[in-house]
């Protein structure tokens, strides 16, 4: 989350690097460089950024067979964008599912939501 926080040329570099070739996001299969791609407006949209993971939430169960282990849990996010006067701010779940192989570690899966406000 630390690397997600960073500047665009650090974030889109971290993305090539830590996603697979092609990726379940969002429940739709798309290549490195189309979340590249996605990245590029996130950041650009929201340049700065802050994401704070609950540990109490966080969970990890691994497939030894398969090499791949699930990593999920909530975390709290603020993204604003000064220019703009535009802000955003919550909860939300994060999961992520990687692969270990001889590359090393890539994140083959990505999904995750907004999640309600305790208040509303």
């Amino acid at each position: 989350m630390r690397r997600s926080e960073g500047s665009l040329p650090n974030v889109l570099n971290y993305v090539r690097q830590t996603f697979a070739a092609e990726v379940t996001f969002y429940g739709k299969r798309l290549s490195n460089q189309q979340i590249v791609e996605d990245q590029r407006r996130y950041v650009t949209r929201w340049p700065q950024r802050t994401f704070r993971l609950k540990p109490e939430t966080t969970h990890i169960i691994c497939d030894d067979v398969a090499s791949t282990c699930r990593i999920f849990g909530e975390l709290d996010f603020s993204a604003s964008n000064p220019r703009e006067f535009k802000v955003s701010a919550g909860v939300t779940s994060y999961e992520f599912k990687v692969t270990f192989g001889r590359e090393g570690p890539k994140i083959i899966e990505e999904n995750g939501q907004v999640l309600p406000r305790a208040n509303q």
